[in-house]
């Protein structure tokens, strides 16, 4: 029998813990890219106001 085959043997909730850690994975990465995303979508406005700014200045 294969390695994964004895755990799942052993532990009946083996599949379900590596699910669940597939998940937790998944959304780790989602929120990566969410927070990049805001990054940079922050650094847009960011540059935006200082243009204003410096508009008004003038």
């Amino acid at each position: 029998m294969s390695e994964f085959g004895d755990l799942r043997k052993k532990y009946p909730d083996f599949d379900d813990l590596c699910d669940a850690r597939d998940e937790v994975v998944r959304l780790i990465g989602n929120q990566r890219l969410i927070t990049e995303a805001l990054k940079e979508q922050m650094y847009q406005w960011d540059h935006k106001i200082e243009t204003r700014y410096r508009e008004l200045l003038q």
